[in-house]
């Protein structure tokens, strides 16, 4: 597998989730998971197992390459400080990184170089989200890594259509991709290159996260503008639908919960966690507190979470009766209106902009 996050090692939002449970479930039922991703700042974990030489457009890179076992899963780092050590894993203060097709380009060719010198014999190689549409796209350009692993089909899922990762073609000689991949059959998109698209386009298979979903995003209401590109290749798209790791989302065990509890004592334990929430956030915890409401939202801060939806009533918000909180990082427009809305109104309202697993 090859993603651009995955739990417990980095994480935004649910593809981490996805990333990382399926392929424990996969080595519980016998399977050999190896899962591929950049080693971003603050992740220390693995042991130094090799460098590889990838070369991009016309410049090669040594990259170290670290790994670590654990669950019967091997999670391969790799090791590119210019590209991945840095505050952020997409972006930082609400805006993209500039590089982050070379920067996703190189992930790809890297993952693939690792996979060629490992002498494996891979059954298959799945690829997540836009980060990773380069993946099939490069097995099919006829390279040394595409030689070793030219028979090994590529299952692509999309976890989020909204995200496309759609730049300009001047991008392609830059990631060692030719611009004969400038074309509708291709990469091409209104112009520019998607690396979605890319994936989407040079996958044996696609799949998403429902079955409803796979229904949907081939329709203009849900498509993001790709229906069509989906309804061309219908015959490879299956929606399976995504579930979740009863080992970590479960309250009776979860490590990050101030007091454990189950079905049987569902009031004291949240509760604990209630009162948790309250003082992590800044509230008084006291009876009036505990007996309001307490709504909690975690999420990107974008308007396909209908941010644009609560931003038109903001200021009716504090008026609910209710304290809320808000965990998230996205589009500055709302990271600001959410800091505002905690400094007016603190008694009722409070945000923490950035991403903290135990806090979620």
């Amino acid at each position: 597998m090859v993603a651009s996050e995955a739990v417990p090692s980095a994480k935004t939002g649910g593809l981490a989730d996805v990333a990382g449970a399926p392929p424990r479930g996969l080595a519980r039922l016998g399977h050999e998971v190896e899962v591929v991703i950049p080693r971003y700042r603050g992740v220390t974990a693995g042991e130094r197992v090799g460098r590889i030489t990838v070369t991009l457009g016309s410049q090669p890179l040594d990259p170290g390459v670290f790994a670590v076992d654990p669950d019967g899963v091997r999670t391969i780092f790799i090791d590119q400080p210019a590209y991945f050590d840095r505050d952020g894993i997409y972006g930082t203060q609400g805006q993209d990184f500039v590089d982050n097709p070379e920067r996703f380009a190189f992930l790809a060719h890297a993952a693939l170089r690792w996979a060629a010198l490992t002498g494996a014999r891979y059954d298959v190689i799945h690829a997540h989200d836009w980060q990773a549409g380069l993946v099939p796209v490069i097995l099919s350009m006829g390279s040394q890594p595409a030689t070793a692993l030219s028979r090994v089909p590529v299952v692509f899922t999309i976890h989020n259509l909204a995200y496309q990762g759609v730049f300009e073609g001047e991008w392609l000689p830059r990631l060692g991709l030719g611009n004969s991949l400038m074309r509708v059959d291709g990469m091409e998109y209104w112009g520019r290159v998607s690396f979605l698209k890319a994936g989407i386009v040079f996958s044996r298979m696609v799949t998403t996260v429902s079955p409803r979903y796979a229904e949907e995003i081939q329709t203009a209401q849900y498509g993001f503008g790709f229906d069509g590109i989906l309804r061309e290749g219908a015959g490879k798209l299956v929606g399976i639908l995504n579930g979740i790791d009863y080992d970590q989302w479960n309250p009776a065990n979860d490590p990050h919960l101030p007091q454990s509890y189950d079905a049987e004592h569902l009031d004291e334990g949240k509760a604990a966690a209630k009162r948790r929430v309250l003082e992590v956030f800044g509230f008084p915890v006291n009876d009036a507190t505990m007996a309001r409401p307490l709504i909690g939202m975690v999420s990107r801060l974008v308007d396909q979470k209908g941010f644009d939806l609560l931003q038109k009533v903001a200021d009716d918000l504090p008026g609910l009766g209710a304290s809320i909180v808000l965990l998230g990082t996205g589009d500055r427009r709302y990271e600001d209106l959410w800091r505002g809305l905690a400094r007016r109104f603190p008694d009722v309202v409070a945000a923490h902009i950035g991403f903290d697993e135990g806090l979620a």
